[in-house]
């Protein structure tokens, strides 16, 4: 029989019991907070103020063991045990719930390492308060005595905090006024304590946060334990699976108690999946999780519970719809949730705060846990953990494999439902993949009703619905339909990138093609279409260079051809005009030309011919600005005209009353036409005084692009 974890190698829960080298050897993690600590209680001075720690992190992230490390440390170090006596009270410290029973405690254990005689306990104190100053006065003797300092490692210091709360100002005051006691507290959570203003110890403490473990340490943790446990195997799965471990470490947030669960898993139950590792992990982490949640009052526990099954990040307007309470009870519970560390704020979008449950792992044990029959089938969490766990390939080969076994009758209907919704959720999944899970999920005969309803639709199913949309001009329905397919389906972002260009969303249509690129597109009609659509967004966005390159791109590799959903010829002109550079500018000139005439963008054709040297009469240039009045490419088209030099065409544009460009927004073009006209004229002088830093501002923009546009005629300059 394999020795496994059960051999008591490894321990749980009780790190304060390791012995002797037992802690030095198994100490990985937590080095640079250790070397804090020891640094200050090396480097301190009798008499100098004390700076008293806080160690705060999860359960599992080794707090425990840090405090055990300190111990170590000091008693073992033969100048550091000359100085200090060290007392560590673990963290299952169930006797102390007045002050007294902590210097009680304490003096225990200078009993037993000779710093005072027997002390008997005494009858039932007439006042605690008095009793508790007696107390510590015997152990302030007890340390002059024996020219000692003493060192206090209290885990669960917020439980003992809030045991003695009547007395915890008078505990201020002894650790305040006396130099020689250093306490060093670690607890899971940032209470009321710590952080509020009107608390005795607000502030009192040098907060250490243990963090997520880095993959480097989870790697070193293993590898501890495999020579630890005599069990190769364990750096073998290392070796050979790097992405399942790095799967573990993010879902888990690297605590080290969640990894020995995982090597537990690992060594005595092999050969099973992560859907396998996932649900083992949640049924032993239950009593810790359990009793985490039951702490909270009962408002702050359906926060938690309803902010877990968002698993993203949510407003406070969303979880007041989903808790059925008022905003502002939300935000204050919220606050207090954030300050005792289970949830944390997420970076705001604009003015909206976002929150979330900030240890992963927690969060998908409340969905798996504490939600409904829904919410626990909820398949968001699966889906990130699965394309964690497996490659592309594997969970390619994975959902072909669950298509086969639901044919074969080989799982329950509530089984395959979620392993459905996860794969189908996933993005390494086909579009005929996805259909034929949830197609065969619906074959099987123990499906119940309530797990029928919470798969999603079939691909084909939202692409008919979404289409239909299209051809009745709901395009706003159509997107909205279009959000139950999370993958990146071509058919799928055909459809809503019209649906975006008839609504204009210029923005939400460029970002597509960051998530789904012109190559990939199968179907060379699609992309064409596509490559036109997002063109034409960059157009609107006046992100130029950006449709340059996808339209030029496009057109090179033979994908923009024919009549589509916007002109060809368009397409051609803004790509190739709006990339200032040589080879464009005579690429450009021989696209016109062979595109042939098209009045409805001949603005671009003038623009073209001017930067090739052409010279445009006048008369062409005022019927172009009579067509373009009203268009959104007038001021583009003006600036233009002045980039090329067109300074007098532009002038002249301007006094032509029957155009009616006077007294627009554009007058600031009209002055600084007149300033790069005659820069010593008289004529400057009609600039009004307010107009005066903006025209400096277009007249600069004009001369850079002129030197990007011409840059044989600025060498040297």
């Amino acid at each position: 029989m394999n020795p496994g974890i059960n051999n008591p190698a490894l321990s749980y829960y009780q790190s304060a019991l390791l012995e002797g080298d037992e802690i030095l050897k198994g100490f990985i993690i937590r080095k640079k907070e250790f070397e804090t600590i020891l640094q200050f209680i090396t480097k301190h001075k009798p008499g100098d103020s004390m700076q008293h720690f806080l160690v705060l992190g999860a359960r599992g992230s080794g707090k425990s063991t840090l405090l055990k490390r300190v111990e170590y440390e000091v008693t073992h170090d033969k100048k550091l045990s000359k100085r200090y006596i060290v007392v560590n009270l673990p963290e299952e410290q169930s006797s102390i719930y007045r002050l007294f029973d902590l210097w009680d405690a304490v003096i225990q254990e200078l009993e037993i390492a000779g710093l005072v005689k027997h002390v008997e306990q005494g009858k039932l104190p007439d006042d605690n308060t008095q009793y508790a100053r007696e107390r510590f006065e015997l152990i302030q003797a007890a340390l002059r005595d024996n020219k000692k300092e003493l060192i206090i490692l209290l885990d669960n210091v917020d439980r003992i905090l809030e045991n003695i709360k009547d007395d915890s100002n008078l505990l201020r005051e002894q650790l305040s006024n006396f130099q020689n006691i250093q306490l060093i507290g670690g607890s899971t959570r940032m209470s009321e304590h710590f952080w509020k203003y009107d608390q005795p110890f607000y502030e009192f403490f040098k907060v250490m946060r243990l963090g997520a473990c880095s993959s480097e340490e989870i790697h070193a943790l293993l590898n501890h334990w495999s020579d630890k446990l005599g069990i190769p195997q364990i750096k073998e799965f290392i070796k050979n699976n790097p992405g399942q471990i790095e799967a573990i470490r993010i879902l888990t947030d690297g605590l080290p108690r969640t990894l020995l669960f995982f090597v537990d898993i690992l060594v005595n139950r092999p050969a099973q999946n992560g859907y396998f590792y996932l649900k083992q992990i949640v049924d032993l982490y239950t009593p810790l999780y359990q009793e985490r949640l039951n702490n909270l009052p009962p408002a702050q526990r359906l926060i938690v519970t309803k902010l877990a099954e968002f698993w993203e990040a949510a407003s406070t307007k969303e979880l007041q719809e989903v808790c059925k309470m008022p905003g502002k009870t939300i935000s204050a519970q919220l606050i207090q949730l954030k300050d005792i560390g289970i949830v944390e704020v997420v970076e705001p979008t604009g003015k909206t705060f976002l929150y979330r449950i900030s240890e992963r792992f927690f969060n998908l044990w409340l969905i798996m846990t504490q939600g409904g029959p829904a919410q626990k089938r909820s398949a968001k969490c699966w889906t990130i953990f699965l394309e964690n766990w497996y490659d592309e390939q594997e969970l390619k080969k994975l959902a072909d494999e669950y298509v086969t076994g639901m044919g074969k009758k080989e799982y329950t209907g509530d089984h395959a439902a979620l392993m459905a919704k996860a794969l189908a959720h996933s993005k390494c999944i086909s579009e005929i993949q996805r259909d034929l899970l949830i197609d065969n999920v619906l074959k099987l005969d123990d499906l119940s009703d309530e797990a029928k309803k919470s798969l999603p639709k079939l691909s084909r199913t939202v692409i008919e619905e979404a289409g239909k949309c299209i051809q009745a001009k709901n395009y706003k329905e159509a997107l909205q339909i279009l959000s139950g397919i999370e993958q990146n389906f071509e058919t799928k972002y055909c459809i809503q990138a019209i649906a975006y260009y008839k609504l204009q969303m210029w923005q939400a249509l460029l970002n597509i093609n960051d998530v789904y690129p012109l190559k990939a597109f199968k179907d060379n009609d699609m992309r064409s279409s596509f490559a036109l659509l997002l063109t034409a967004s960059a157009v609107h966005l006046r992100n130029y260079s950006q449709g340059a390159e996808i339209g030029l791109n496009a057109m090179k590799k033979n994908w923009v051809k024919g009549n589509t959903l916007i002109d060809t010829r368009r397409v051609v002109y803004i790509c190739c005009y709006y990339t200032p550079n040589q080879e464009n500018k005579e690429q450009a000139l021989n696209l016109l030309h062979s595109a042939g005439p098209d009045m409805a963008f001949s603005c671009f054709e003038i623009l073209i011919e001017l930067w090739n040297g052409a010279v445009i009469p006048y008369p062409r240039v005022k019927a172009e600005m009579a067509r373009l009045k009203e268009d959104d490419f007038l001021s583009t088209f003006l600036s233009h005209l002045l980039i090329h030099f067109q300074y007098g065409h532009v002038v002249e544009l301007f006094e032509e009353h029957e155009l009616g460009l006077k007294g627009r927004e554009l007058d600031a073009i009209y002055y600084a036409a007149l300033k790069l006209q005659n820069t010593d004229s008289l004529a400057t002088q009609k600039i009004p005084p307010e107009f005066e830093e903006l025209v400096n501002g277009v007249v600069e923009e004009i001369l850079d692009a002129q030197k990007r546009y011409y840059p044989e005629l600025f060498k040297g300059k």
